[in-house]
């Protein structure tokens, strides 16, 4: 009888679509990372005892220098009288399976903790990002859809951000959440919209 076949590693991770209106419009941002070379969510391995929502905040400063506001993910309010203090909630939780990377030396599967995040000042939207350890860019719709190098995941999430963003003026993390809960049902992906394996590597 065979060995069984061990279970994939998995690692926590957690990562942020970076928002921001400019000129009417709202903005994606997206780091391009330097291995893959491909636009995708700033974002990195949860470290130590790190709670996901503190470790995209220190991911997305160390790779694009931004200081953000994470917009709180949908959640049932507490009951009165709960005890424990609430932490921010991703707006999706992935299992995306990966190649080998600088953390394990096998092929593995991230379990991503996917938030959206507004940026703090206005002065670094427009380019002035201080110590950063990847290029950043600002994606509205139309140059989502006509940049290849996207990764096709993130640029059906951006898409789908942007729907539903519509003309909201709202600055306020927790207004702006109440905005895209109320919004209507995502349009569904064609067939020839599916990821390509392995873009949401870190």
């Amino acid at each position: 009888m065979s060995d069984p076949v061990p279970a994939p590693v998995r690692e926590a991770t957690a990562s942020a679509l970076l928002l921001s209106r400019s000129h009417g419009q709202w903005l994606v941002g997206l780091i391009l990372h330097p291995r893959y070379r491909v636009w995708m969510a700033s974002g990195g391995h949860v470290e130590g005892s790190e709670a996901p929502a503190d470790a995209v905040r220190r991911e997305v400063r160390e790779e694009t220098g931004l200081h953000v506001q994470l917009v709180p993910g949908p959640a049932l309010p507490a009951p009165a009288g709960w005890p424990h203090p609430s932490e921010p909630a991703p707006w999706w939780t992935a299992s995306v399976a990966v190649v080998p990377d600088s953390h394990t030396a096998e092929p593995h599967i991230h379990i991503d903790h996917m938030f959206l995040a507004l940026v703090d000042d206005r002065h670094e939207v427009l380019g002035e990002q201080g110590e950063a350890d990847h290029p950043l860019g600002w994606f509205g719709a139309a140059r989502l859809q006509t940049t290849p190098a996207v990764g096709p995941d993130f640029r059906a999430l951006a898409l789908d951000v942007l729907r539903r963003l519509g003309n909201s003026t709202a600055s306020d993390p927790e207004v702006l959440a109440a905005h895209l809960v109320g919004t209507t049902e995502p349009v569904p992906a064609s067939a020839g919209d599916g990821a390509v394996a392995g873009s949401c590597e870190r």
